[in-house]
């Protein structure tokens, strides 16, 4: 079998949390060309939780901090030190790239993940005929106002948006990317538009999970409400917690367990304690991603509140195992969830309706049966399975080397 090489340029961590932890859709693609007998090389700007248990440490290549990051990054303006940091990662992976191509040029590819890495690989694709593949986890761009401040700002994200490449892989995550690639004139003729896998598991399989009220501290009587996300702002978790604010007048039996970890984790705690929540909010913090369905199980509603689309891969999973979710729409959340079919919909300018919402399905057992069952009979018909969506990819990618 001839050799093949892929060479991989991420600004993304292996994981998005701690090791094991987070968004698996990294972690799961460079394991596929690993699992595949590639020669897999890492060209990344932080050192990813995990890696040494996946790919050799000669195979990984990881940008230096220098010790001046820290002053020059408190000195400048954010904007002006992401642009040094992009020009010291492109100078560093071309010249590591150069390095590898001398000896493994023959069937190699390159392949972006997110925007960073676009520009480094899409001058060497070219400079040594090269195929390039550029991949998005969806797209906040969708939500730019397109003037000349926006394309000055974001002329980095944009450029990278628009670069054609011989693949094209734009997650399907409910924020319009293949819209966004060509509103933006990417002249890319090979452009694929997939959600990301799943682990699909069979109604039987479900009993291998375990409930995990006992471990939190929950009574059995007590209802679970549960949010799964990085806490970034935009995720919106603290709309949860004021929903929970007036849910906890009228029931006082109910718990919000929040699962993940990130920058707006401290302003939350904080809401909480203002709020005289305590007691009745849960921070569980980076769960590994296995150790979530657990935390799936055991809830009686999956809430998922995000600002620009819910569609990511802890609403899916809710739904292969047939939670109860109420999310709002936004993005393309209504493409996957039918109000009051496979879950509950609200509107933006619904949100006032949250808590009664969330108390209705507390109590009407019913309906919340009926929404978990058309929930998993969805996602059962209409997800791939992650080896079904990385399987895809592959095929893909393949082609290009044997072409």
């Amino acid at each position: 079998m001839e050799e093949k090489t892929i060479i991989i340029y991420s600004w993304s961590t292996l994981w998005s949390m701690k090791d094991k932890s987070g968004a698996p859709s990294f972690y799961r693609t460079v394991k596929l060309y690993i699992d595949k007998g590639w020669n897999v090389f890492l060209i990344l700007v932080n050192r990813s939780p995990g890696l040494e248990n996946l790919i050799p440490k000669e195979n990984c290549f990881v940008l230096k901090e220098k010790k001046s990051d820290t002053w020059i990054s408190a000195k400048l303006w954010t904007k002006v030190f992401l642009i040094y940091k992009i020009l010291r990662y492109n100078f560093y992976a071309t010249k590591v790239s150069k390095r590898i191509l001398n000896t493994h040029k023959k069937n190699a590819v390159l392949y972006a993940y997110e925007i960073y890495g676009v520009s480094c690989a899409a001058k060497l694709a070219k400079k040594n005929n090269i195929p390039l593949v550029t991949r998005f986890q969806g797209t906040i761009a969708t939500y730019f106002k397109m003037n000349w401040y926006t394309k000055i700002k974001q002329h980095v994200h944009l450029k990278a948006l628009k670069t054609p490449a011989d693949l094209v892989i734009m997650t399907d995550d409910g924020t319009k990317g293949l819209e966004t690639l060509k509103r933006l004139g990417n002249p890319s003729k090979n452009i694929k538009f997939w959600k990301n896998g799943l682990d699909l598991f069979d109604s039987e399989y479900t009993h291998n999970f375990r409930c995990i009220k006992e471990e939190l501290g929950i009574s059995p009587d007590v209802k679970m409400l549960l949010t799964v996300s990085r806490l970034e702002g935009w995720k919106r978790v603290d709309r949860a917690i004021s929903a929970l604010k007036e849910i906890v007048e009228q029931d006082k039996k109910v718990k919000l367990v929040i699962v993940g970890d990130g920058s707006d984790r401290e302003r939350l705690e904080r809401i909480v304690e203002e709020n005289n929540l305590s007691s009745f909010v849960c921070f569980a913090g980076a769960i590994a991603h296995e150790d979530v369905y657990n935390y799936m199980y055991s809830a009686d509603v999956f809430l998922s509140l995000y600002d620009m689309s819910n569609v990511g891969n802890p609403l899916l999973e809710a739904l292969t195992l047939g939670k109860c979710i109420v999310t709002l729409n936004v993005g393309d959340t209504n493409t996957v969830i039918r109000n009051n079919e496979n879950g509950i919909l609200l509107e933006l300018s619904e949100l006032n309706k949250l808590p009664e919402v969330i108390l209705q399905l507390l109590e009407n057992h019913d309906l919340k049966c009926r929404l978990e069952k058309n929930a998993r009979n969805y996602a059962h018909k209409y997800f791939y399975s992650w080896d079904h969506r990385m399987n895809m990819e592959y095929n893909e990618v393949e082609k290009l080397v044997l072409e």
